[in-house]
């Protein structure tokens, strides 16, 4: 700068100039304070600021197959003004959805595939049971049940679970599944800064074991496991 060489200025006079010309050459610069937060993946409950202004609690119902945890969750979803049951299969979905329709809850049905009305208009209903991977974060319900919890662990599939439980804009979320998924689920709650309660249920039928093989598949027998 000519300025400079002749003791009218002093180097500092240029960093603006040359601000300006970083910021043409590496516009990113600009936007550099977001990129680092957008790529901090440490404080994933802070991705949903909406659920965050929430105080949800959360209800961990955990035991093995066959042992009530879902029951008591789904009947607090049907007896709900608004409510949403996310579950890992459409034939979860879909038996949710006839049985609260049944019960007299209009119910509709979400799935990647399809959306069906509980209301023979096709007006939309208070209650939806879908496929975790289509549960909406963007309504607020009175309560949420989000099935087989324990999937959160899955390499595949798991991000679906995280996100509904640290998305959902629910007062009251009930999760259903093992026992083995408690400490991941108290870690979470801690992050998202929610209230925990723990119900622990048992099997309600005794598992018996034959003393015998199954048999020969060849010979037309057939074995089914029933949940």
């Amino acid at each position: 700068n000519f300025d400079i060489l002749l003791c009218k200025g002093i180097v500092t006079d240029m960093f603006p100039f040359f601000l300006r010309h970083a910021q043409q050459m590496f516009p990113h610069l600009i936007c550099m304070d977001d990129l680092k937060k957008i790529s901090d993946l440490r404080n994933s409950a802070d991705w949903y600021p909406d659920v965050r202004a929430l105080r949800r609690k959360i209800i961990f119902h955990a035991g093995p197959t066959n042992s009530g945890k879902t029951y008591h969750a789904l009947q607090r979803f049907m007896n709900s003004e608004s409510g949403i049951y996310c579950g890992p299969l459409k034939l979860l979905a879909s038996e949710v959805f006839h049985k609260t329709n049944a019960a007299g809850t209009k119910c509709d049905l979400v799935t990647g595939e399809e959306r069906r009305f509980g209301d023979s208009d096709g007006k939309a209903a208070n209650h939806i049971a879908c496929t975790v991977e289509m549960t909406n974060l963007n309504t607020v319900y009175d309560v949420a049940v989000i099935d087989e919890i324990q999937m959160i662990r899955d390499p595949q599939r798991g991000w679906a679970w995280t996100r509904a439980l640290l998305g959902i804009q629910a007062k009251e979320i009930h999760l259903c599944g093992e026992i083995c998924t408690r400490e991941l689920i108290e870690g979470l709650t801690v992050i998202s800064d929610d209230e925990l309660e723990i119900r622990e249920y048992q099997r309600l039928t005794k598992l018996n074991y034959l003393d015998r093989a199954v048999g020969n598949p060849s010979h037309h027998e057939y074995l089914f496991f029933i949940n």
